[in-house]
C-alpha cells in the first residue's frame, strides 16, 4: 500500500507563497521533486496578483528548452488565490520554476504558493 504525506514547496519557507522576482527563464524555484526510487511528488500551485494589471506566468515543468517543459498561464489582477497546477505528477529531481512577464519582476505582486502530496509507493 502507497503512504501519501504532505509537503512544502521546497522553494517555500514553510509554507508560505513564493514572490516570482524573474522575468525570464530560468524562473524562481518553486519546487526540486524527490529523487528517490519508488516516489513520485504531486504539485498543486495557487498564484496570487496583488497588482493591479493581469500578468502571464510560466512555469517550467522539469526543463526550459521543450515546448512540453513549458505552460504559460494568465493570471487575473486582484482575484484572490487562482488554481495553476491542480495535481501533476514529477520525480527524478526535475526542477519546477516560474516567471513573470513585468519588466520590472521584483515589484510584480505576483506570488506562488501550494503544496506536495508526496507519494511513495513502497508504503
Amino acid at each position: 500500500m502507497s503512504a501519501i504525506t504532505r509537503e512544502f514547496l521546497t522553494g517555500s519557507t514553510n509554507g508560505t507563497f513564493i514572490n516570482i522576482t524573474t522575468s525570464g527563464t530560468p524562473g524562481d524555484l518553486l519546487h526540486t521533486a524527490t529523487n528517490t526510487a519508488g516516489e513520485t511528488d504531486e504539485i498543486w500551485l495557487w498564484a496570487v496578483n496583488n497588482s493591479p494589471n493581469t500578468a502571464s506566468v510560466v512555469i517550467e515543468w522539469g526543463g526550459t528548452d521543450d515546448v512540453t517543459d513549458v505552460s504559460n498561464v494568465g493570471i487575473s489582477a486582484a482575484q484572490g488565490e487562482q488554481l495553476l497546477v491542480a495535481g501533476r505528477s514529477l520525480a527524478g529531481g526535475l526542477v519546477v520554476r516560474a516567471y513573470t512577464d513585468f519588466t520590472t519582476a521584483t515589484v510584480s505582486g505576483v506570488n506562488i504558493g501550494g503544496h506536495v502530496n508526496r507519494i511513495d509507493e513502497n508504503g
